[in-house]
């Protein structure tokens, strides 16, 4: 699929419906960081996140032959991430004593993968400026109600307009802004 990079989402998204897995590769590796962001800052832990990531992908596939693109593909995409996300969320609060959500003692929020891209040894600074902010922006999202939380999280980490998130959310655009 050499064009791929030249399709649009929706256009994969209906080679997908018919089975084609290089269409779907492509999507997966478009979609892959924004989503597992997405995750990261709902769940705020890096294995859950790309869990649930899979999870999501798992699904588009299994009900690719059931895909109408009636809306934007990141619109249907994030439609299945949040349905995925409340899904697991509920079964967790089932088990809470499996899963806190918490990071373990000693381990703070901040993955290895993304100490690993800043150098330690070159931009020590910048790492402790990009945990301590990762530090506030997870203690200001942990204050917040888990519907604005969302709502922000599709905003700005999803990059969803109001729209499409008041669509995925059943509430009127005005209840978003």
């Amino acid at each position: 699929m050499a064009t791929a990079i030249l399709q649009s989402d929706v256009e994969l998204m209906l080679l997908v419906r018919e089975s084609d897995g290089a269409a779907f590769e492509e999507l997966f590796r478009r979609h892959r960081l924004s989503l597992t962001a997405f995750f990261r800052k709902l769940c705020r832990e890096a294995d859950f996140a790309e869990d649930l990531f899979q999870e999501t992908f798992l699904r588009l596939w299994t009900a690719r032959e059931r895909y109408e693109p009636t809306a934007k593909f990141a619109s249907y995409l994030y439609t299945v991430a949040r349905n995925v996300w409340y899904n697991e969320r509920g079964r967790r609060a089932r088990r809470p004593a499996e899963a806190s959500g918490e990071a373990p003692p000693g381990q703070d929020r901040l993955s290895a993968l993304e100490l690993a891209r800043a150098d330690e040894r070159q931009l020590p600074e910048a790492v402790l400026e990009a945990r301590e902010l990762r530090r506030r922006l997870d203690e200001c999202l942990d204050g917040i109600d888990e519907k604005l939380r969302t709502v922000f999280v599709l905003s700005h980490f999803g990059g969803l307009k109001y729209a499409q998130i008041s669509q995925q959310l059943h509430v009127p655009v005005g209840t978003v802004k």
